[in-house]
């Protein structure tokens, strides 16, 4: 899944998908006008295919990686909020009984000023997300 907005640690996927052969790996683009960022990602990885989000069906046997997630999608859905294309999508897969995973890297980092209680609560947000069976992993061979 490659969210709204480019994201530079897009390129620490790149780096991993390049080490994979022989699986189907499909980009699914959540930005409207995907013409530009279809273009970049495939410079960098040959895909089985690239779809827009309307077009992934989001099956059982699927698996969905965020490669990069914001911490107010994760609020979002901790919440049980589908306000956004990522939280909506993610609760498509919820529905479907799909995988979801976050790549470690791709969390939004605290930076360390926040007040204590902001932090935990943070903290316990990304908990929630847990126990709704979203796993975090360090990398994509965990997962293939």
């Amino acid at each position: 899944m490659f969210n709204e907005d480019w994201d530079n640690r897009y390129y620490f996927l790149f780096e991993e998908l390049n080490k994979i052969k022989d699986k189907n790996i499909y980009a699914v683009l959540l930005n409207e006008d995907c013409s530009v960022y279809k273009n970049k990602i495939e410079k960098l990885y040959t895909f089985t295919k690239v779809i827009k989000l309307e077009e992934f069906l989001c099956e059982e046997e699927d698996m969905v990686i965020f490669p990069v997630i914001k911490r107010d999608e994760v609020i979002h859905i901790a919440s049980c909020l589908s306000d956004t294309k990522t939280t909506k999508l993610i609760k498509k897969c919820f529905e479907n009984g799909t995988e979801i995973y976050i790549l470690k890297y791709g969390i939004e980092k605290l930076t360390g000023k926040e007040p204590e209680k902001y932090k935990q609560k943070i903290l316990n947000y990304y908990k929630e997300i847990f126990e709704f069976d979203i796993e975090i992993i360090e990398n994509l061979k965990v997962v293939m």
